[in-house]
């Protein structure tokens, strides 16, 4: 079991934050924990004020030190941001990730000066309030553990190849003595009579010939089990540096909303969260659109440790990629993003039967609402007109955000009064008695454990259905050869792989860089990465 030790530093004040990330790590172990790796997090409130026991953790076990940043750095903050980032430069680790909030103060400017005096500039990660905080931090751990995951693999890679090669030579050591004796045996044989030492002969090499057989099935079978690929070019088992990469799973990561999951589960039968190959099964990172883009620039950074398909339910904007260096400097060069459109999902409120029968009268639609209509309900729940709990996704996602677009000209605070739903939330934290709710979802984005005879759905109008877009986006890297004229730009073997499997169709636009993509995983520097297709089963 591969343990993963954190270290949450910051204010005393900063409890809520430290709790988050502590929480975080729970959740986290229910998906790491099958893959033999536990991840645990510890701050004041273990070690209390033993300070010689907070500089022993940060120096010889903390494999990551996270400070979370709301103010003024305090003199025990400053000494255990010290002692990690020293640590750091003469053990290389722990890896120090700083949180600081977006506030605008002299406190904090003093703070980033400190941070960036240790480490440079941009290493420090902005958050706005805690969910944004939790996410970053979730980003940042998930990426830190499958980094430990590969290196776990590549290590039984390593003993593996020893493993095998030892019993190549002993395997080799044994038929050769066994050759040895044969000879030995033919030679005492030649003064016998010619038709016993035939015979006899016979016999021997029958059986020998049987050990020789019997040996190489074990070989093959001990092969198999580990499941090792066959060199066609030299008929031998791992030697070749290509095939030994196929043992090693792609680092692949979905990250992204349950919108997008959905709607692809539903759309082809492709479950993301159990999707299987013969490379490593992909780690999923459940997050908003929002949050989901910038792992698109951790991999660019990190310059292809691993692979991302970001599952979004929002288009990414251009101020997006120019606020994070993707569409100029050198960075921009190697890259290009590659957007799919694979469908539109109908925005959808679930709102109890009750609360329905008495807005009824009111809707120019049985089955629909319009969003004049949605933002009176809304208000008269904010004005305490109506009682109802009022639920939507995160802020950051995209879901909400088409939300907030779409009902942009109507009087309403859907944005800043919420509680948050997530598919998987518990019906009876929502289904309480005969409490009224309002659920701003999705056709493919609901609360999925409710009672279907207990709420409607109504569809979200606008002059036609409100039409939230499902899409993938992913990095293609730049292989420009000496010899070629133009760039071109392919993507990892994984991602081609997953996007055949949704078996899409053949776009009405783009169909020369489509088919380029589909079947070479490439694309040209005068492609234009933007395509819209159907998925289906």
């Amino acid at each position: 079991m591969k343990r993963i030790n954190i270290f949450v530093g910051g204010s005393t004040k900063l409890k809520a934050e430290r709790t988050y990330i502590k929480a975080l790590t729970n959740d986290l172990n229910s998906g790491y924990l099958p893959k033999g790796i536990y991840i645990i997090a510890k701050s004041y409130e273990q070690f209390k004020d033993h300070q010689d026991e907070y500089n022993d953790f940060i120096e010889n076990e903390a494999d990551i030190a996270i400070f979370i940043v709301d103010g003024e750095l305090g003199p025990n903050t400053k000494e255990e941001f010290f002692l990690a980032t020293d640590t750091l430069r003469e053990k290389h680790r722990p890896e120090v990730i700083v949180f600081m909030s977006d506030k605008k103060t002299p406190e904090m400017d003093e703070a980033k000066h400190i941070v960036s005096t240790k480490l440079g500039d941009g290493y420090y990660v902005p958050y706005k309030d805690l969910d944004d905080l939790k996410n970053q931090a979730k980003t940042r751990i998930s990426m830190f553990a499958l980094e430990t995951d590969i290196a776990a693999i590549e290590e039984e890679r390593k003993q593996f190849e020893e493993t095998l090669e030892k019993e190549r030579k002993a395997h080799k050591a044994a038929m050769e003595e066994e050759t040895r004796k044969f000879n030995a045996i033919l030679e005492s044989e030649k003064n016998q009579s010619k038709a016993v030492s035939e015979k006899k002969s016979r016999k021997l090499l029958f059986s020998y010939l049987l050990l020789g057989l019997v040996s190489l099935a074990f070989i093959g079978l001990l092969v198999h089990y580990l499941n090792l690929p066959k060199n066609n070019n030299t008929g031998n088992y791992g030697t070749d540096t290509e095939q030994l990469d196929t043992i090693i799973p792609a680092p692949l990561i979905f990250a992204g909303g349950g919108s997008v999951r959905n709607f692809i589960k539903e759309e082809t039968d492709v479950a993301v969260d159990n999707y299987k190959t013969h490379y490593k099964n992909p780690i999923n990172i459940p997050l908003p659109s929002g949050t989901a883009w910038r792992i698109l620039t951790e991999e660019l950074q990190r310059q292809s440790e691993f692979y991302t398909i970001c599952l979004s339910a929002d288009t990414m904007t251009k101020a997006f990629k120019e606020n994070h260096n993707l569409t100029s400097g050198d960075l921009a060069t190697t890259a290009k993003i590659v957007q799919i459109h694979i469908g539109n999902d109908p925005l959808t409120v679930y709102i109890n039967n009750n609360l329905y029968e008495t807005i009824k009268p009111n809707l120019k639609n049985e089955k629909k609402i319009t969003c004049k209509e949605l933002a009176d309900l809304l208000n008269k729940i904010n004005n305490k007109e109506i009682k109802a709990t009022i639920y939507t996704t995160t802020e950051k996602s995209g879901t909400l955000t088409c939300y907030a677009t779409a009902m942009k000209e109507t009087d309403s605070t859907i944005i800043h009064q919420y509680t948050v739903f997530y598919d998987y939330t518990k019906r009876d934290n929502i289904q309480k008695g005969n409490a009224n709710y309002v659920i701003m979802g999705s056709k493919h984005y609901k609360v999925n454990g409710l009672r279907k005879e207990a709420y409607t759905p109504l569809e979200l109008d606008k002059n036609g259905p409100v039409l939230k877009p499902i899409c993938l986006y992913f990095l293609a890297y730049s292989s420009q050869k000496k010899d070629e004229k133009e760039n071109v730009f392919t993507i990892a073997k994984p991602i081609q792989q997953f996007i055949n499997q949704l078996h899409p169709d053949n776009p009405k636009d783009n169909k020369t860089a489509w088919k380029r993509l589909i079947e070479k995983g490439e694309i040209l520097d005068s492609d234009e990465p933007v395509f819209s297709v159907t998925i289906k089963k």
